[in-house]
């Protein structure tokens, strides 16, 4: 098996050991890599659930190739990513009304801002390119309060 920094193996107990060079069950993650020894952080238990021992491991290049390969534990996927990005999405909304509530003159301005472009040039009496430019401040502004940045 090919080795590379960050890649992830499991071991469930069953690979045979060479000599004294075995590994506990677990997920480990290959962090150093030597001639004759790959360096192994343990990171997930047996079920594949995350977690923080510290414990390293230095194994022989033929127990590491006993190992099964397998993804990360922080690694469930596409899904996942999508999951995350939503999950901060529904928190943003949760939270921006009390923040934009909290900066009531940057939220005014940002109003005025996009209700000016939205208006148009023919209402507001200037040109086209100031009111984008008055748009782009004015959604910035929201976008800013609802983040809670200043």
């Amino acid at each position: 098996m090919n080795v590379a920094p960050y890649d992830h193996v499991r071991v469930t107990g069953d690979e045979s050991g060479v000599g004294d060079d075995t590994l506990a069950p677990a997920t480990y993650r290959v962090v150093g890599i030597g001639d004759e020894h790959v360096t192994l952080l343990e990171v997930a238990d047996t079920t594949g659930q995350r977690v923080h021992t510290g414990r390293v491991e230095r194994v022989s290049h033929a127990v590491f190739d006993a190992a099964k390969a397998v993804d990360g534990p922080d690694s469930g996927g596409p899904l996942a990513r999508v999951r995350s990005v939503v999950e901060g999405f529904a928190l943003t909304l949760r939270y921006a009304p009390r923040r934009i509530a909290g900066r009531p003159i940057q939220t005014l301005l940002g109003v005025v801002l996009v209700v000016a472009e939205a208006l148009g040039p023919a209402t507001v009496g200037v040109s086209e390119s100031v009111l984008t430019v008055a748009g782009v401040f004015g959604v910035l502004a929201l976008t800013a309060a609802a983040l809670d940045m200043p």
